[in-house]
């Protein structure tokens, strides 16, 4: 199993998009599920980008399903709760 490392530790949110975008949901749809707004998302989706490493949000995306898959495992120094 690839290991993908994490610079920083994510919180609870940031797992719970990471979740859902490996699910193949979209921001729009990550938003409505989690009641918050779009540019909230989108903030932490930028987060996930410099703490997995992922430039782009493609990039981001595919390690979100690559995880979700059990073909990646991301590993974090700490998990914290917002």
């Amino acid at each position: 199993m690839n290991q993908i490392y994490a610079k920083a530790a994510l919180s609870r949110r940031e797992t719970e998009v990471r979740r859902l975008l490996g699910d193949g949901k979209t921001t729009a749809e990550i938003a409505a599920k989690l009641k918050i707004s779009l540019k909230t998302v989108n903030e932490y989706c930028a987060r996930l980008k410099r703490k997995l490493d992922a430039p782009k949000f493609n990039q981001l995306v595919r390690i979100a399903v690559l995880w979700r898959a059990g073909v990646a495992e991301i590993v974090v120094r700490s998990v914290r709760d917002e």
